[in-house]
């Protein structure tokens, strides 16, 4: 009964969001704050073993793995991520994701209260994984949350070419540990927007919070904060470069559908201003999904 309980503490939220609006730090923060059963284990340690968070017809769940010996000094600890579908009475009908996640060694897991201590790079894991399966989500729909959570993780991914970018997005969430993804945090968006002196464009921060830097998908995508530049002339930022022979452009403008730009930054025959190319943003991650797929 205690999965239908939370599940049915979920619909608080639904009705907030239906009057004010979605917001991906609205319904994270619901989450952690709201929804969640820890279980610690028997020694004094007392390390947090198993965490779930819940919201709707989703259940998040996160496990400590460890493993070493009694007398070792050097522990491994890894953190696992299941996500999976739940029905009406909070039973699980489908596991979306299960894996290790972001593959770091840790020391203890989560806030442990009796000693006043949190490890940040652990809640930052969890809220980043958290962050990675709401990214996909057009959070700025405005109608029946619930159902449209449900659906939107019910999807048939199957065929890459005729997904939209949420769908992409989805894809890339659902199979995250594959293209080792690593999602942006927020204080790296804002720093992002800092070093530009622009905000860059929410769907590319969405994206950002879903691939992050140093993934497989692409080796071309800028892999760092530096890495991204503004120009001011052209209206067009650099998402992808391979320094040698090429970048690519985005504007600012808040459509993934939008016209990459393209530039040679060498032996540059096109002069000095990017040029349009013949595939949109949304197409290019398509392309490259399915590169690595056929590589892998």
């Amino acid at each position: 009964m205690k999965d239908v309980s939370l599940f049915e503490q979920t619909l608080a939220v639904f009705e907030k969001a239906e009057a004010d609006g979605w917001s991906l730090r609205q319904l994270l923060q619901y989450i952690l704050t709201n929804h969640v059963v820890t279980t610690y284990d028997n020694t004094m340690t007392r390390f947090i073993e198993h965490r779930e968070f819940f919201l709707g017809y989703l259940k998040l769940e996160f496990n400590l793995h460890w493993d070493s010996e009694p007398l070792e000094i050097e522990t491994y600890y890894g953190l696992y991520f299941k996500l999976s579908l739940i029905n009406d009475k909070g039973e699980e009908i489908n596991v979306l994701r299960n894996s290790e996640i972001f593959c770091d060694s840790y020391v203890i897991l989560f806030q442990v209260p009796e000693m006043d201590e949190e490890i940040p790079g652990l809640e930052e894991a969890v809220q980043l994984a958290i962050t990675q399966t709401l990214a996909p989500l057009d959070l700025e729909k405005k109608g029946d949350l619930l159902a449209y959570i449900k659906s939107e993780f019910k999807k048939d991914l199957s065929n890459i070419k005729a997904l939209d970018f949420n769908s992409l997005l989805m894809y890339l969430s659902l199979n995250a540990e594959k293209f080792r993804l690593k999602p942006c945090t927020e204080s790296q968006l804002a720093k992002i927007d800092e070093n530009m002196g622009v905000s860059l464009p929410q769907f590319y921060k969405r994206f950002l919070r879903v691939v992050g830097f140093g993934s497989k998908l692409d080796m071309h995508l800028v892999s760092n904060v530096e890495g991204f530049e503004y120009s001011q002339g052209n209206g067009l930022f650099v998402f992808a470069t391979d320094i040698i022979d090429f970048a690519l452009f985005l504007s600012l403008k808040d459509d993934p559908n939008q016209m990459i730009s393209h530039q040679w930054t060498t032996d540059n025959p096109y002069g000095d201003s990017p040029y349009s190319t013949f595939q949109t943003f949304t197409e290019y991650i398509a392309e490259q999904i399915i590169k690595f797929e056929a590589s892998s």
